[in-house]
C-alpha cells in the first residue's frame, strides 16, 4: 500500500521532534566526554553536571549584575575547573549562510553573562578557581559560528576560554555522535586536543550511562508534539496499566492532572536535581501545552483546571506523523474560524461607520 504523502506542515512539526532530540543528544555526549577519563576508562572522579542550574553573576557581570544566570548545563570536572555550555545546534542561518544579527547579539549577551565570577558550582562556596565556556553546534553551522566568535573575542576582549565544540550523528559499525573543537580553546589542553583530533561517543555507551534516560534539557520543546509523544508512549500507559492501554476500547481513557503528569515525566525521562539550584524537567507549563494540544486534536478535553480526562484510541500511523496531521488539521481550522471572526468583525465595523457626504468633500471647513 502507498505510504500517505506527508505536507510541508507535518514535515515541520516531526522535524521539530528531530531537532530537539540532535541537540539533546549532542549535549549528553558533550557532558559523557566532559566527565570522561580516557586513561581508566570510566567517569572522571567527583566530576557533577547539572542541566538548567541556576547560578548567580557577580556585582561586575555586564548584562544580569547580582542575577541569576541559566546556562543549559554546567560541568564541574574538578574542584578547581567548571564548563559552561550553550547548545546552539538549530541556530538560524541567512540566504548566505550566515548567523543574523539578532542571533549574534543574543551570543554576544550570553557570552557577557557566563564571562564572569560565577557562584552556584558544587563546592562548598560555590566557586571555582577558573570555567570555560563551550558553544555547541551543528557540524553545518561551525564555520558561521566561528566567525562571529572570532569577532565577539576581538570586540569583547572575553577573560574565559571560549571554545566552538561541533556535534553530528554519525553510523559506521555502529552509531556515534562525533565532536570536534573548531575554534577556540580550553582551559584543559590536553583535553582540548582530543577534541580538536575529534572524538566519537557512542550512542550504544552513552545510552547505558545516567544520561542515557533523560530526554529533556532547559529548552523548551519547539512544538507540544515531543511532549506529547512521551506522555502517549510512556507516561499515560503506565497510569492506566500497559495491557490495559494497549487493548482499551476506542473512547476509553483515564483522569490525570499536570502536575501528576509532570513528576512522572521527571521521574521518567528528566534529569535528578542535586539542589535547590537545579530545576527540575520538563516544566508544568510545557506538559500543559501538551495537554491543551490533545483537546485540541480531540485525544482529550479538559475536565476543570489542570486535570484532563485522556481518551484512548488507536492510531493507524506512528505516534509522532498521526499526531502531527491530527495538529496541522487543527491548526487549519483554527484558521479558518479566525479568518471568519475577523471578516464578522470587519462587517460590523462597516455597519457602524457614518454614510459619507453625497459629493465625497472632507467635512473639515476651511479657514
Amino acid at each position: 500500500m502507498a505510504s500517505r504523502r506527508v505536507s510541508k506542515r507535518v514535515s515541520e512539526l516531526t522535524n521539530s521532534v528531530d531537532n530537539y532530540e540532535a541537540s539533546l543528544s549532542a549535549l549528553l555526549a558533550f557532558i559523557n566526554n566532559a566527565t570522561w577519563d580516557d586513561k581508566r576508562e570510566q567517569p572522571r572522579a567527583g566530576t557533577k553536571y547539572s542541566l538548567g542550574r541556576r547560578m548567580t553573576a557577580s556585582s561586575q557581570n555586564r548584562v544580569s549584575p547580582n542575577g541569576d544566570v541559566t546556562p543549559d548545563a554546567v560541568v564541574q570536572r574538578d574542584p578547581t575547573n567548571g564548563v559552561v555550555c550553550e547548545v546552539k545546534m538549530n541556530i538560524a542561518r541567512s540566504a548566505d549562510g550566515r548567523i543574523p544579527a539578532f542571533r549574534v547579539d543574543e551570543l554576544r549577551d550570553q557570552i557577557r553573562r557566563y564571562d564572569d565570577d560565577l557562584t552556584g558550582w558544587f563546592t562548598p562556596k560555590g566557586k571555582v578557581a577558573q570555567h570555560d565556556m563551550v558553544v555547541l553546534c551543528d557540524l553545518m553551522r561551525a564555520t558561521a559560528l566561528a566567525d562571529v566568535l572570532r569577532e565577539l573575542e576581538e570586540k569583547e576582549h572575553v577573560r574565559c576560554s571560549l571554545a566552538l565544540v561541533a556535534a553530528v550523528r554519525a553510523t559506521q559499525a555502529k552509531e556515534y555522535i562525533e565532536l570536534k573543537k573548531e575554534h577556540g580553546r580550553l582551559s584543559d589542553a590536553a583535553w582540548g586536543e582530543r577534541l580538536r583530533q575529534g572524538v566519537a561517543v557512542p550512542v550504544e555507551k552513552l545510552a547505558a550511562t545516567q544520561l542515557g534516560r533523560i530526554r529533556y534539557y532547559d529548552a523548551r520543546p519547539e512544538c507540544p508534539l515531543y511532549t506529547m509523544m512521551h506522555l502517549w508512549m510512556h507516561v499515560f500507559p503506565e497510569m492506566s496499566a500497559p495491557m490495559l492501554w494497549q487493548g482499551a476500547r476506542d473512547g476509553s481513557g483515564l483522569e490525570a492532572t499536570v502536575e501528576e503528569l509532570t513528576r512522572k515525566l521527571q521521574a521518567f525521562f528528566g534529569p535528578t536535581p542535586l539542589d535547590d539550584r537545579d530545576v527540575a524537567l520538563p516544566r508544568p507549563e510545557w506538559v500543559k501545552e501538551a495537554m491543551d494540544m490533545f483537546v485540541n486534536i480531540g485525544k482529550a478535553e479538559k475536565v476543570h483546571d489542570s486535570t484532563y480526562r485522556i481518551t484512548c484510541s488507536r492510531l493507524r500511523s506512528d505516534h509522532i506523523e498521526s499526531f502531527a496531521r491530527r495538529i496541522e488539521k487543527w491548526e487549519k481550522t483554527a484558521k479558518r474560524r479566525l479568518s471568519k471572526t475577523h471578516a464578522k468583525q470587519g462587517d460590523m465595523f462597516q455597519a457602524k461607520l457614518p454614510a459619507s457626504s453625497s459629493d465625497g468633500a472632507d467635512s473639515t471647513e476651511s479657514p
